[in-house]
């Protein structure tokens, strides 16, 4: 049994009526439910900010009880046109340290009516694309992130063809995956069964059998460079298959999810490659930053000591994720007319 003690009052200080849902709150013993109230009446249809204070109570689960200590709960409601409008405009780019998830929290603390908004470290521009204001200044340490935001602005005709280049290939290399893994998965068997003695009699293998892989059904003609394809696929596959040699007792779906892994490894590298190289165009270079920054590990932009990128590969989460709703929001008249600001 829990006792609960609640008290709900919104800017004016005015007594609401409320109604309850349940939510889940992560504590030092697991997860508890516990009521989150919501308002059914307010002071002439506008609610902008209430708060809704949880006093200390005591609930018995598992034989221990948890302490939960006063905290506030702020949310807001969007019945007014002028309202704060949460998630206005998704963020088109993956960033470190993004504030997207802190929206809930920053948002009710901004002003309703802002004539210049600033922001010095725009990042993924998750606050910068959610609220309103007259004019806009932003700017970041990164000049390549800026260099990108200006692309975008600019509406470029061939870094939107680039983008549908890159996404398609990233699609296409499931499909060609899926035609070649019984291959990939016999250099892994060779490898289990002591064949390769040496990484460089595996590496000649795999070598080979990239080589003879059709890079024309994952990319476009203009984008496909079949020896640094080969390269970059076969240094990947090879670094996965002496990896998993270690590990013991691997179910055959691991096996499979893992050698997927490397071959999408090895075509986020070429992609990293595209990038690097100086000589690219700015269409088909910004391009490759849009889709590496979606697909690099935590959204971090890192060079090393020459300059060039190398932030590696999220990871299987990412294998079956595609740039189609990015690409969406980059072409949307929302998007560009709020960079015209």
């Amino acid at each position: 049994m829990s006792l609960w003690r609640w008290s709900c009052y919104d800017r004016d200080g005015m007594n609401r009526s409320i109604r309850g849902t349940c939510a889940t709150v992560q504590c030092s013993s697991g997860a508890l439910q516990i009521p989150v109230w919501s308002c059914t009446e307010n002071s002439g249809g506008i609610l902008r900010f209430i708060k809704i204070c949880i006093h200390p109570i005591w609930e018995y689960s598992d034989k221990l009880f948890i302490c939960i200590r006063q905290c506030r709960l702020q949310c807001w409601s969007r019945i007014q046109d002028n309202a704060i409008n949460l998630y206005d405009m998704r963020p088109f780019i993956r960033w470190y340290g993004s504030k997207e998830e802190d929206l809930e929290v920053i948002l009710p603390l901004m002003p309703e009516k802002i004539r210049n908004y600033y922001e010095p470290f725009v990042g993924g521009g998750a606050c910068y694309l959610s609220v309103n204001a007259d004019r806009y200044f932003i700017n970041d340490k990164c000049k390549e992130l800026m260099k990108a935001y200006k692309m975008v602005q600019k509406d470029s005709r061939m870094m939107n063809i680039y983008l549908d280049v890159l996404n398609n290939a990233w699609k296409n290399s499931d499909i060609v995956f899926e035609d070649v893994k019984g291959e990939i998965l016999n250099l892994k068997s060779m490898c289990d069964v002591g064949k390769y003695r040496e990484r460089s009699e595996l590496a000649k293998d795999a070598t080979a059998f990239a080589r003879t892989l059709n890079y024309s059904k994952i990319f476009d003609r203009r984008l496909s460079e079949k020896e640094c394809l080969t390269v970059a696929v076969s240094y990947s596959l090879v670094n996965e298959i002496i990896e998993m040699k270690k590990q013991e007792d691997l179910k055959e779906q691991m096996v499979e999810g893992n050698l997927k892994l490397a071959f999408k490894t090895g075509i986020y590298d070429y992609i990293v490659e595209l990038y690097n190289d100086c000589e690219q165009k700015d269409s088909l270079r910004f391009a490759a930053f849009l889709f590496l920054m979606g697909y690099s590990k935590k959204g971090l932009f890192t060079k090393d000591d020459c300059g060039c990128f190398c932030t590696p590969y999220a990871g299987k989460r990412c294998n079956g994720v595609y740039m189609d709703e990015l690409i969406s929001d980059l072409r949307s008249s929302e998007l560009r007319a709020r960079l015209a600001k």
